[in-house]
């Protein structure tokens, strides 16, 4: 029997909770009853759940660990990859995900795009017909991750525009904030704000992420997350977020955009901020034991906050 391999890739988090995976697995096992000489081998399928092929992030991901794996000898000439289209490939310029696939098809690898039902192999290179079947695809995949990519561009400058002229973008916020109907000013909820402090100040006395939570619990704080249906207690997870927050120093950061400072109203100062940020961590989170904590990369542990924007 023949190996087939399959690859299964979307660009977006909100794909992973819909039907993105069960469709395109759908796809691969419908393929393989229809196929019976061919057998799946699950050791070696690549995913690249959330990256992009547009950017080409999935090249450092599943599909660059393929292109690894033939280049190794554990993918080889006569296994055939199975991917729902072409554009799960690649969907960057024509050169480039044009020379993607041949770069596969001269390794003598096959591949079977499953929503059309066409299967690629080393001769389909002196094929004319078969070049441009598959170039058209890809650059109409590319077109259509374009016009895309500059919408979304396009209304990330109109937002920017609005936030220059003090107008904030979006009533979610952070949950110690209430954003006000004149749409340009806060209210700060001073409860929540405590409990911030709080977690914060834990943190600066070398409390472990876990102490902290437990602390926190105990002391009968809820979670910030205002976007649940009911609010529970806290989870290393939540404390560890919270910390590393840049919206408690005023920081609106949307994923994949420049970061606004002083956008929110600021609860804590950045000194404290980057105090906290300095706390060597371990795996469980605890503080360093060194006889100098603070005494780290000023920016080790920094990362964006993830805040709701639309």
């Amino acid at each position: 029997m023949r190996r087939a391999i399959s690859y299964i890739r979307f660009s977006s988090e909100r794909q992973l909770k819909g039907d993105s995976v069960r469709r395109q697995s759908k796809l691969v096992t419908d393929w393989l009853d229809k196929n019976p000489e061919f057998y799946l081998d699950s050791s070696l399928s690549f995913k690249d759940l959330g990256k992009s092929a547009f950017s080409g992030k999935h090249l450092k991901g599943g599909l660059g660990d393929f292109l690894t794996a033939i280049e190794k000898g554990l993918v080889k000439a006569g296994d055939t990859l199975l991917i729902e289209s072409l554009d799960r490939l690649s969907r960057q310029d024509i050169d480039i995900a044009s020379e993607l696939l041949r770069r596969i098809l001269r390794a003598g690898v096959d591949v079977v795009t499953l929503s059309d039902g066409e299967h690629y192999t080393r001769e389909s290179l002196k094929d004319p017909l078969a070049l441009i079947k598959s170039i058209l695809i890809m650059q109409r995949a590319h077109e259509e991750s374009l016009r895309k990519s500059e919408r979304v561009q396009a209304a990330w400058n109109r937002k920017k525009e609005l936030i220059s002229e003090g107008i904030k973008v979006s009533r979610r916020c952070p949950a110690w904030l209430r954003l006000n109907d004149d749409r340009r000013t806060f209210t700060i909820i001073p409860d929540k704000v405590e409990v911030v402090k709080r977690a914060f100040d834990l943190r600066l006395q070398g409390l472990s992420f876990w102490a902290i939570t437990r602390t926190l619990n105990d002391e009968g704080h809820l979670s910030l997350n205002q976007y649940t249906p009911k609010q529970k207690g806290w989870s290393d997870t939540a404390v560890k977020k919270l910390l590393r927050n840049r919206a408690v120093i005023g920081c609106f950061t949307p994923a994949g955009r420049e970061e606004v400072q002083g956008y929110y109203p600021a609860i804590i100062s950045e000194s404290l901020f980057y105090r906290v940020q300095q706390l060597n961590t371990g795996q469980y989170g605890r503080a360093s034991v060194s006889s100098n904590p603070l005494s780290v990369n000023l920016f080790r542990g920094i990362i964006k906050c993830e805040v709701y924007w639309q």
